[in-house]
């Protein structure tokens, strides 16, 4: 028989060359660590001595002091957080350096990304094997348990991938920042009536979009989320109720609505071979299909989850120098809270802070739809109002913005007292295109009502001021 060959141990995900590459830029090119400075932390490298060079340089960069191999090899000699850890060799420092001129420069930027990918690799390896071992040792935990604790654990590795440096700045730098960069960029609504009064929405901001059913705030959510990616600005939408080919029915329906093409998406989902406009429909599948707007199924997901996946798409779209701009969510009754908050209303307020939690740590506006209680069915004025929403105390609290989709047309087209009346069906056939978006809650400005018109076949929205105008 013959012995087998000894298993070699499998190294942990590391890119050791790109890590000197990155010190030798750093050092050749002092401006090269404001590409990456706040994406990219000490331990994320996997050399325990190329991690102390970099604390090093980040130490001298953030004191505006030069950061030459001899000032850092000075540094690491007498600063006792180094001095002992390593047998520190100039030649080695200066070598990453000089190592550079001998090539054409570098970009560091990917390969900081790519430091930050093995970094994370390592990590989630590492969660993953502490819940084996939960999993192992721990009888009684189940098996929902262990995922939520899973997630919760992932979270945490990916906040810290996406708050990586996050340095201090005085009011007058960030302000200074903010104008000299055009002011920080909101994401619009795409209607200009509605912009005016939101001014967008800005990042770390919570914005609830509430409605009963049918209304119509799957559309306008739905539409907010395809007119930013239209704009190149990257977007994630997570969906608990429909599935991808509902999804991408409405988003077609859209598309082609904004080309005088008028196919409502429950056709498009429908039998195939009632469907004339097919050659259309593909082409417009092909712009869908190269937009940055990701659709995630969420069944299931808890609201951890659904954090670290915000922070995880961040991520990945930041290690291709894109930045995530919005994450869109349908809708707050259908998330999950944890197993171990028990009552709804405590579910209810966790999610809530959670959403917000999640929208400041990713840095984006998080716009989430949210159901409205029966009982406004019941009142003579239907308008919503704060106290509509279900379980509203937190939800409330939490957001930056309420608004709430009102279409009168519905409940009008419901009175059956009235069906007869040729006056009534005339008012019904007019206000069919017209909505009402009811901003009841706004952090930065008035509380308004909005008008703005809507074709919801195809899941179109547009100022009632520029009919034509694509939405």
């Amino acid at each position: 028989m013959n012995a087998e060959a000894p298993i070699e141990a499998i190294s942990p995900p590391h890119a050791v060359e790109a890590e000197q590459t990155i010190l030798g830029a750093c050092m050749a090119r002092p401006s090269t660590v404001a590409e990456f400075g706040a994406m990219l932390t000490p331990d994320m490298f996997y050399d325990p001595l190329h991690a102390d060079i970099y604390q090093a340089i980040l130490d001298r960069w953030q004191a505006g002091e030069p950061f030459t191999p001899e000032f850092i090899m000075r540094d690491m000699r007498h600063d006792a957080r180094f001095a002992d850890k390593h047998g520190i060799d100039l030649k080695y420092i200066s070598r990453l350096r000089q190592q550079l001129f001998m090539t054409p420069f570098p970009d560091a930027a990917p390969l900081a990304g790519l430091v930050i990918e093995m970094a994370a690799r390592r990590s989630l390896l590492s969660i993953l094997e502490e819940s084996k071992w939960d999993l192992e040792m721990n009888p009684a935990m189940t098996a929902q348990e262990a995922i939520d604790r899973l997630a919760a654990q992932q979270l945490g590795a990916m906040e810290g991938f996406v708050g990586a440096v996050k340095r201090e700045a005085s009011a007058k730098v960030a302000m200074l920042e903010y104008m000299s960069s055009g002011g920080t960029p909101l994401v619009s609504t795409s209607l200009s009536t509605l912009d005016a009064v939101l001014s967008g929405f800005g990042p770390g901001e919570s914005i609830i979009l509430g409605g009963r059913p049918s209304m119509g705030k799957t559309a306008l959510g739905l539409a907010v989320a395809l007119q930013a990616a239209r704009r190149g600005e990257p977007v994630v939408f997570y969906s608990y109720e429909m599935s991808l080919v509902e999804i991408t029915a409405r988003c077609v329906s859209m598309l082609l609505a904004e080309r005088g093409i008028r196919v409502p998406y429950t056709v498009i989902r429908g039998k195939r071979d009632k469907l004339h406009e097919m050659e259309k429909v593909k082409d417009a599948l092909d712009i869908l299909d190269g937009l940055p707007l990701i659709i995630v199924i969420a069944n299931g997901m808890t609201i951890d989850t659904l954090r670290a996946d915000v922070l995880r798409q961040k991520t990945k779209l930041a290690l291709t120098g894109k930045r995530l701009t919005l994450a869109v969510i349908d809708y707050l009754g259908l998330i999950r809270a944890p197993e171990k908050v028990r009552e709804r209303i405590q579910q209810i307020g966790y999610i809530s802070r959670s959403i917000k939690d999640m929208a400041k740590h990713a840095g984006i506006p998080v716009l989430t739809l949210a159901q409205l209680n029966r009982a406004l069915e019941g009142r003579q004025d239907k308008r919503p109002q704060l106290s509509d929403l279900r379980e509203s105390g937190d939800i409330e609290q939490d957001a930056d913005t309420v608004m709430f989709i009102h279409r009168e047309s519905y409940y009008l087209a419901r009175d059956a007292g009235k069906a007869s009346n040729a006056g009534h069906q005339m008012t019904v056939e007019t206000s069919m295109g017209d909505a009402e978006v009811i901003v009841s809650k706004n952090r930065h400005g008035p509380v308004k009502v909005v008008k703005v018109g809507v074709d919801l076949p195809v899941n179109r929205f547009f100022d009632l001021h520029e009919e034509g105008a694509t939405y």
